[in-house]
């Protein structure tokens, strides 16, 4: 029989940087999620698409608020969960499986991002 494993608890009066690290993605990713479900539901000042100041350099330039905000939205309010999840120290939820959610998300903000390439006129997707 080994030695049985014992987590290391953080030593009194130092902070874990790492737990803060989760807990501030999953700040960030609310605020934006929330900031877009303002934009879903009518607010001003959506910075995306054909509501932007310039929607020439948008890869959605076609696509109206009112359409694209809750997608968006969802997106990172689902991003925030998964974040959250990942910061726990105690989870049911298997990390891999997490990561994959995450990885996923990531995978769908790369695709969506315009690659103007030379022309700004024409842009292409990256994926």
């Amino acid at each position: 029989m080994g030695p049985e494993r014992v987590d290391p608890d953080p030593v009194h009066g130092r902070f874990d940087r790492t737990a803060l690290t989760g807990y501030a993605a999953f700040l960030a990713l609310l605020l934006y999620g929330l900031a877009h479900t303002y934009w879903a539901f009518g607010g001003d000042g959506f910075p995306f698409g054909a509501d932007d100041a310039n929607p020439e350099y948008s890869a959605f330039e076609h696509v109206g608020r009112d359409r694209l905000a809750p997608w968006i939205a969802g997106g990172f309010l689902g991003s925030s969960v998964v974040a959250l999840l990942l910061a726990l120290r105690r989870r049911r939820i298997p990390a891999r499986v997490l990561v994959g959610a995450a990885a996923l998300s990531a995978a769908a903000v790369f695709c969506t991002l315009a690659d103007f390439g030379s022309s700004a006129t024409s842009p292409t997707s990256s994926c």
